[in-house]
């Protein structure tokens, strides 16, 4: 996903051409590209993740379109005091992007871990927070980020993700939300943010081909702000909802959706929150290994389907 994000920019900055991207002296090579085509838009602001989200506010200040890039734990962590008065307070168009997100770093411990992004960011005021699930969901959520003209944080991948979103299957205009799996007269619906995406769609292919069992799957990587209209259609159409993703139980998707219906539609719905609950996660090994330990990995996931909507 971070070669893709590289890509996005080179192409990307033809149509928004105020983008300058600024970096924590990490992806040195990934934006050789970029960096040879656009040799006035960048610049390594070295290992000051706080100092970078301050300058980016400056340059937003000043016309530009800053995109900030840095490794996700730090940067939705140690800028969070930044992002806040710098970037969100004044309401300036700046784009954040963190790479290696939930436990795509899983074998670097709890330092490199971001389970808890959501939560934090999510309720700063006029922040919109983004986790795209592969990289045809990386294009549309920058490409939105850029058209909105203000703070945005983007949370990605690192690498190995599985690209199961087909723009061609896309037949209306990408507002947040990414309708994978269609059953118009069905009640149970499934939904997940992120990465953890690929491995749901793993999961019901797996079903498809061995049952008949009746849902949609949405991926939302549009975590704040998941638009009404997609709410009010969620809340009417499904009784029973599953929500999978790669964050604490607490203040992620589930949370969102949940409060969501509870304060402007109340009504009862039966839902099954996956996702790698309120602790710190230690000595799982790679992410593979770790989501596995965390019963996020398809096997696992088909098992919770089944079970739920059995």
């Amino acid at each position: 996903m971070r070669n893709s994000f590289a890509k996005d920019l080179e192409s990307m900055i033809a149509r928004f051409p105020d983008i300058f991207l600024l970096y924590g002296d990490i992806g040195n090579k990934l934006f050789d590209d970029f960096k040879g085509a656009n040799p006035q838009s960048y610049s390594n602001v070295g290992v000051a993740e706080s100092n970078m989200v301050t300058v980016a506010a400056g340059m937003a200040k000043s016309g530009f379109l800053p995109v900030v890039y840095t490794i996700n734990s730090f940067l939705s962590l140690k800028t969070l005091e930044q992002i806040k008065l710098d970037v969100c307070y004044p309401n300036l168009p700046v784009v954040m992007v963190g790479t290696g997100g939930g436990l795509s770093y899983a074998e670097l411990g709890a330092t490199h871990h971001s389970l808890e992004d959501f939560a934090i960011l999510s309720v700063l005021p006029n922040l919109e927070v983004f986790a795209p699930a592969d990289p045809t969901e990386l294009s549309q959520s920058l490409e939105l980020a850029f058209s909105l003209q203000k703070p945005c944080y983007i949370r990605i991948g690192k690498k190995g993700e599985t690209s199961f979103i087909e723009k061609n299957r896309l037949d209306v205009e990408f507002q947040g939300v990414n309708k994978v799996v269609l059953s118009p007269n069905t009640q149970n619906l499934i939904v997940s943010t992120g990465t953890i995406g690929g491995n749901v769609f793993s999961a019901i292919e797996s079903i498809q081909s061995e049952s008949n069992l009746d849902f949609e799957f949405w991926t939302i990587p549009r975590v704040k702000k998941i638009p009404e209209s997609e709410l009010a259609s969620m809340f009417a159409r499904f009784n029973k909802i599953m929500v999978v993703e790669e964050h604490n139980s607490f203040g992620g998707l589930g949370s969102i959706i949940s409060y969501k219906n509870s304060v402007n539609y109340s009504k009862f719905i039966k839902f099954r929150f996956l996702n790698t609950g309120d602790s710190f996660h230690s000595g799982m090994g790679n992410l593979e290994n770790a989501r596995a330990q965390l019963g996020l990995d398809p096997i696992s996931i088909k098992e919770t389907i089944l079970d739920f909507f059995g």
